[in-house]
Order: structure tokens, then C-alpha cells, then sequence
């Protein structure tokens, strides 16, 4: 957190040269269908994994919604490397160290998947693990494409399901759905921090 909010008070604007995310980039990743950011905090589902909630916000200021991507659960994250399409990638809310997971378990809102930031101490599971998923031919995540965040364990995708929480202003809930061609599962890399190499960062905010 230190880097980006260092880079927020410097207002530092990130080249349009790096176009692919790559490997420990910190970013926000925004809904292309609502327009609405992946978001998490110190809410705890009241139901199903009782575990810390993940909703969408429509806020862009909110430091919230930030995440770093990390490499698969088990192996080392290489700094500044391009995320290959296919590719296995753990996403880890900057401001509660846990990751973006989900598992079987039914979405409180609607009959669908939950979606849930999970972890201890820095460790989760097999379940954080989600495929980017690219359309066509593209080989890289690029920040200027939609991807899809498939779920290696349950095979279901992040989306948006627009219904709203009650009691929690302004949160969407963020569900595991099983179709991969609905609207609501494409996302966009937004604003954040992106890194080239092991010396060189460049931020947008």
C-alpha cells in the first residue's frame, strides 16, 4: 500500500507503453458491462462461508479496490513478467492481504456462486486460484482488452450480479456464474500500479 499511496499523493501518470498487466502489478479491475470496481473490506458475509465479503463499488476513489496479481497458490511470483492468456493467477486485496476466492458455496443474494477474500498470515489455498481468459487471439492480458476470471477449482466466472446488499451502501454483489459468455464476467485491468521489470513501475491513478 505504501508504493500506491506514495504514487497517489505524487500523482505520478503511468506511459501509455506498457500495455500487458504483468506479475505483481497492483490495479483495480472494473466491470466492462456496470462500470462497477471489485472491492473488498472488513464486511463478512452473514451467511454461507461467513468469510470476508467481496462486492462491487461504483466508487473510484475507493482505496478498496485494489489488488495485487500474484502467481498461482505455490509458486514464486516473478516481478514485471507478462500474464500469458490461460495463465493460473491469484489476486490479493492490498488492504487486508487476502485473497480472491470462491468455492461451493451459494451467493447470498441470488442462486449463484459466493465470492469471498480469504487467507491468513499471507497463505491461502487452491481455491484463490482463477485462468484469465482472453477472447480470440490474443496472447497477453492486455489492460486495453476484457478478460474473463475463470475459477480453476469450480469452473464458474467472476461477474457482477446486480442486485444490491441492504445495510451496506453502495456495495453489488460479486458471484461465480456458470455462463462464460455473460456480459456481467468481462473485466477490465484499470487503474494501478504496473510493473515493466524488477526497476521500473509506473502508475496510473
Amino acid at each position: 500500500m505504501d508504493l500506491l499511496i506514495l504514487a497517489a499523493i505524487i500523482g505520478v501518470i503511468a506511459c501509455e507503453e506498457y500495455k500487458h498487466v504483468t506479475l505483481s502489478s497492483v490495479l483495480k479491475l472494473k466491470s466492462v458491462q456496470s462500470q462497477i470496481y471489485l472491492n473488498s473490506g472488513q464486511l463478512s458475509y452473514q451467511t454461507g462461508s461467513y468469510q470476508q465479503a467481496v462486492t462491487g463499488m461504483m466508487d473510484v476513489s475507493d482505496l478498496n479496490s485494489y489488488w495485487q496479481v500474484l502467481a498461482k497458490d505455490g509458486a514464486d511470483t516473478q516481478r514485471g513478467v507478462p500474464i500469458k492468456c490461460g495463465s493460473i493467477v491469484r489476486l490479493k486485496h492490498l488492504g487486508t492481504k487476502k485473497y480472491l476466492h470462491s468455492h461451493q458455496v451459494r451467493s447470498p443474494l441470488t442462486d449463484n456462486q459466493e465470492v469471498s477474500a480469504f487467507g491468513r498470515n499471507g497463505k491461502g489455498d487452491g481455491g484463490d486460484n482463477w485462468y484469465i481468459r482472453c477472447d480470440g487471439s490474443v496472447k497477453f492480458w492486455s489492460r486495453e482488452k476484457s478478460v474473463k476470471l475463470e475459477h480453476v477449482d469450480t469452473g464458474m466466472y467472476l461477474a457482477v450480479s446486480g442486485s444490491k446488499f441492504r445495510g451496506a451502501h453502495g456495495h453489488f454483489e460479486i458471484v461465480g456464474v456458470n455462463n462464460k459468455n455473460s456480459p456481467s464476467s468481462n473485466w477490465r485491468a484499470d487503474a494501478g500500479v504496473y510493473y515493466s521489470d524488477e526497476s521500473d513501475e509506473h502508475s496510473e491513478l
